[in-house]
C-alpha cells in the first residue's frame, strides 16, 4: 500500500472536489449539480460517522477514479443525452462514489480522459508495449468496463501484476 501519508480526515466541504471534477462536458456538469445538491446530506453523514469513529484513526488512501465511459475514446455517448433525459443513473453513481471518497478524506485523483489517466499512472507513450517502471502511485483504482479496457490496452503487461476485485 502506498498510503496517503497520514490519517484520513472527514471533509464536509465539497468545493475542492467540484474543482477536481472538471468542466467541458454536460455529464460532468450533471455530476457537479448532484454533488452540490447532496452536499448537506454528505456533510451530515460525515459528522455522524466521525462521532462514531472518534479515536479510531483511518489511513488516508491515494485513490484514482478513472471514469472510462466519459472518455472520448469510449465514444462518450452519455454527455449529449444528459439534457435530453438520457440514462443518468451511471453519472449519479459516479458522483456518489467521488463524493463518498472525498468526504471520507482520501487523496483523490479523477480522470475522464486517456491523457489524464496516462499522466496519473506515469504510463510511457505508446500502447502498452513499455511496462510501467515503478509501482502504481495509488492504493485503489476505481473504474468501469471502458476504463478497464483502456487500462489493459495502454498499460499492457504492467496491469497484470496488479490485483483487481
Amino acid at each position: 500500500m502506498v498510503g496517503g501519508g497520514g490519517d484520513a480526515v472527514f471533509q464536509s466541504d465539497v468545493g475542492a472536489l467540484l474543482e477536481q471534477v472538471g468542466t467541458g462536458k454536460e455529464s460532468l456538469s450533471f455530476m457537479k449539480r448532484r454533488i452540490r445538491r447532496m452536499a448537506a446530506q454528505w456533510a451530515s453523514a460525515a459528522r455522524r460517522l466521525d462521532d462514531k469513529l472518534s479515536n479510531h484513526g483511518r489511513e488516508q488512501r491515494r485513490v484514482l477514479v478513472h471514469v472510462g465511459f466519459l472518455t472520448e475514446e469510449s465514444g462518450d455517448v452519455f454527455s449529449p443525452k444528459v439534457l435530453k433525459g438520457g440514462p443518468l443513473g451511471e453519472m449519479v453513481q459516479w458522483a456518489d462514489i467521488l463524493t463518498a471518497l472525498h468526504v471520507l478524506g482520501h487523496n483523490l485523483k479523477i480522470s475522464v480522459s486517456l491523457k489524464e489517466l496516462h499522466g496519473f499512472l506515469g504510463v510511457p507513450p505508446g500502447r502498452g508495449s513499455c511496462p510501467l517502471t515503478g509501482p502504481l502511485p495509488f492504493d485503489l483504482i476505481y473504474t468501469d468496463y471502458h476504463g478497464l479496457q483502456q487500462m489493459k490496452q495502454h498499460m499492457g503487461l504492467s496491469l497484470r501484476k496488479h490485483k483487481s476485485v
